[in-house]
């Protein structure tokens, strides 16, 4: 499937796409509605589905006796799951989501009572951005690792290149515009569109659950969604 196409040649097809129609108009020219169009769509697409392709997982650095810290810039908050584990010497353990007051009683991150290895995070705002916990403080320094949708690369310029198929994108763009203008071939358009958007989907899915034993992934476990609410402190 073509991806890595840039915001450029995106257009070019879109324009190609529309002067197929029997009713083309001066309105595919229109550039910047045309790329407007195309971010749009590349926007509803990338929510629309979980691409396997986007799938990663990111490690952050956790320091002895730190508590809160910011998510890795390039991990989309919104799509991380809750599965996050802990490398404990060659091992990575799983991390229980969740930090409650009880577990305060037992290591008083308040009072700097630090003890290895983490054992659970949360996410939790404290300075006005959404970072995450770790409980208890660690005594030594470590490595937490999230498993995710990565952010997708923003179109904002004609040579930002898109992370998903650029035919369906293309598709999906030039029926819109030809809807708008009137055009009777628009619906068949779109057609293809849907058509290429469930054969990409079922190239792309994969069955399974996953987990991970020392630096390996296999497909055993799906993390489930986080759905975000955060503590206020």
């Amino acid at each position: 499937m073509p991806r890595g196409e840039t915001l450029g040649e995106l257009t070019e097809q879109v324009r190609h796409e529309c002067r197929k129609s029997s009713n083309a108009s001066r309105g595919i020219d229109n550039l910047s509605h045309i790329q407007q169009v195309i971010r749009r769509v590349y926007e509803e697409l990338y929510d629309d589905f979980d691409w396997p392709h986007m799938k990663v997982w990111k490690d952050k650095t956790i320091n002895a006796g730190q508590r809160y810290y910011d998510f890795p810039s390039d991990l989309n908050l919104e799509r991380t799951n809750e599965e996050a584990y802990f490398k404990y010497g060659s091992v990575w353990v799983p991390l229980a989501y969740g930090v409650d007051p009880e577990d305060y009683t037992i290591h008083n991150s308040d009072d700097d009572d630090r003890a290895d290895p983490v054992l659970k995070w949360h996410i939790i705002d404290v300075t006005g951005t959404p970072q995450f916990e770790v409980w208890p403080l660690p005594a030594s320094a470590g490595t937490v690792r999230f498993t995710g949708i990565k952010s997708k690369t923003d179109l904002s310029s004609s040579s930002a290149k898109c992370d998903l198929d650029s035919v369906m994108i293309v598709l999906f763009a030039a029926a819109e515009i030809l809807e708008a203008a009137g055009a009777a071939d628009a619906r068949s358009k779109l057609a293809k569109a849907q058509a290429r958007k469930i054969r990409m989907q079922g190239r792309t899915q994969k069955t399974g659950r996953r987990t991970m034993t020392g630096d390996q992934v296999d497909d055993k476990r799906t993390p489930g969604d986080i759905r975000i609410s955060y503590t206020s402190t």
